[in-house]
C-alpha cells in the first residue's frame, strides 16, 4: 500500500531521466556489457572458425577431435548457450537507456546495440585469430608438398577473418550515422514546411488494395488529389506502406502539406491521414 500514485511516480521518474547523470551511467554500463556479449559470441565465432580451420590445414573432411584452437570446448559451448540469449537482453537494456538519456524514443543517438556487439566480436577474433591460434607443426609445407593457394588463405584467416569483421562493423557505424543524419535532415525539412507552407485537405482517389490484416504491413499504390494556391488540381502517386488498421480509402480525406511556390516538386508534398500538425505523420511511411 501507498500514499503515492505509482503510475506519477514513474511519469516523475522517467522524466528526470534525460540528460541526467543517472541515465548517462546506466547508459555507459549498458553500452561496455554489449560490446562484452559480443566479445563472448566473437569467441565462440572464433573457436568454431579456429576448428574448421584446423580441419582445412590437416586436409580432414570431419573429425570428433576438437583442436587446440585456443578456446576450450567449454567456453565455445558457454559462448553460444549463453551469448546469444544475453545479446537479446543487452541489446533491450542498451536501447531502453539509450532512449531514456536522449528523451526521444523514436531514435538512437550514437550507434546502435549491433554496432557494439559487432565490434566486441572484432576484438575478440583479432585475439584469438593473431595471438591464440597455433601456428601449424610445419609451416609452408604439408605432406611434403608446398602450400598452394587456398592453404595459405586459410592460413591468413587469421588476419582477413577479423578484418572483414572490422569492416562490417565499421560500415554498420557509417551506415547508422548516414541514414540518422538524412532523417534529421528530413525533419528538419518537414518542420520548416509546416512553418512556411501550406497544409489543405485532399482526397485519396485510388489505392492498389486493401492491406491484408495477417501482414504487419503491406505495400500499397495509392493517388491523392489536393488544390494548389492558383486553383488547380494536382493528383500524386505514392508507393508506401500501411497497416490493416490505418490505410487509405478510396474517397477519404487526407492532409496535403505542400510549397505554395513550387506546388509542383513532388519532394515537398507530403500527406497525412490524420488533420495533424506533427511533421512526424507526413514522412514517408515505410517498413
Amino acid at each position: 500500500m501507498t500514499t503515492i500514485d505509482p503510475a506519477h511516480e514513474r511519469q516523475l521518474r522517467e522524466a528526470s531521466y534525460p540528460g541526467s547523470t543517472t541515465a548517462a551511467v546506466r547508459l555507459g554500463i549498458h553500452t561496455a556489457f554489449t560490446v562484452l556479449v559480443g566479445v563472448l559470441l566473437g569467441i565462440a565465432v572464433g573457436a568454431l572458425v579456429g576448428q574448421l580451420r584446423a580441419m582445412a590445414m590437416l586436409g580432414l573432411n570431419e573429425t570428433s577431435e576438437w583442436f587446440d584452437n585456443g578456446v576450450p570446448l567449454w567456453l565455445f559451448v558457454v559462448g553460444l548457450v549463453v551469448g546469444i540469449p544475453l545479446m537479446f537482453a543487452a541489446a533491450v537494456n542498451y536501447n531502453s537507456w539509450n532512449h531514456r538519456y536522449s528523451g526521444n524514443p523514436d531514435r538512437i543517438i550514437g550507434v546502435t546495440a549491433a554496432v557494439l556487439a559487432m565490434a566486441g566480436v572484432s576484438v575478440a577474433l583479432w585475439i584469438i585469430g593473431m595471438v591464440l591460434w597455433p601456428e601449424p607443426e610445419t609451416f609452408g609445407v604439408r605432406d611434403r608438398s608446398e602450400w598452394d593457394g587456398a592453404e595459405w588463405t586459410v592460413y591468413w584467416m587469421k588476419a582477413w577473418g577479423p578484418a572483414l569483421v572490422t569492416a562490417a562493423t565499421v560500415l554498420m557505424a557509417l551506415g547508422g550515422a548516414t541514414v540518422r543524419r538524412n532523417r534529421d535532415r528530413r525533419r528538419a525539412e518537414l518542420e520548416h514546411l509546416m512553418a512556411t507552407g501550406r497544409r489543405v485537405p485532399g482526397v485519396v482517389t485510388e489505392i492498389s488494395r486493401t492491406p491484408s490484416p495477417e501482414a504487419s504491413k503491406t505495400q500499397l499504390n495509392w493517388t491523392f488529389s489536393f488544390p494548389d494556391d492558383e486553383g488547380n488540381t494536382r493528383w500524386v502517386e505514392r508507393q508506401e506502406f500501411f497497416t490493416a488498421e490505418s490505410h487509405p480509402v478510396v474517397g477519404a480525406t487526407v492532409w496535403v502539406l505542400f510549397d505554395p511556390a513550387d506546388p509542383g516538386n513532388l519532394s515537398r508534398i507530403h500527406a497525412s491521414l490524420t488533420d495533424s500538425d506533427d511533421p512526424a505523420d507526413y514522412t514517408t511511411r515505410g517498413m
